[in-house]
């Protein structure tokens, strides 16, 4: 037994050999392990600092994103605004056109009950016709330009 005179101490069995071994080589792990963290916190961090900036970055170009997106099809909005006003002009030509004839002296008043028919029918197609803004429509354009920067509205058919 270690430690009482005059006993020899018996020969190490070959497993503690090997432990005592590997206790050693996983000292010499835990202290490159030791060694290393630092940088490899510092890389994290900064990876997280990339990240972030990156991420700054993204919501800043977002909202021109979206208004690019939007402003893309104003020619759409445009050539069908034109259309709707020409047909406009047509029926607000023929109201017109009547009116006039009612006013010339000794006109028919049919001339005039039917330009102010054509006036109110105008005015009422146009009370009547409510589109309110499609907020969903551009949350979903913000939700896909998240992920592609391509993202386009596209007009409603």
């Amino acid at each position: 037994m270690v430690g009482q005179p005059g006993r020899r101490q018996a020969a190490t069995a070959p497993e503690t050999v090997g432990l005592r071994q590997r206790r050693g080589e996983i000292e010499a792990d835990r202290s490159a392990a030791e060694t290393a963290l630092p940088a490899a916190q510092a890389r994290s961090h900064e990876a997280a600092l990339r990240l972030a900036a990156a991420a700054r970055q993204r919501a800043e170009v977002l909202p021109a994103a979206a208004a690019d997106a939007a402003l893309s099809i104003i020619p759409a909005l445009r050539a069908a605004v034109a259309r709707v006003l020409r047909i406009q002009a047509i029926i607000a030509g023929t109201e017109l056109a009547l009116r006039e004839a009612g006013q010339r002296p000794g006109a028919p008043s049919s001339f005039m009950h039917h330009s102010m028919e054509i006036a109110n029918a105008i005015r009422a197609a146009r009370q009547e016709v409510v589109v309110s803004a499609d907020v969903a429509a551009g949350r979903q354009l913000l939700d896909r330009l998240v992920n592609d920067p391509a993202a386009a509205l596209e007009p409603p058919v």
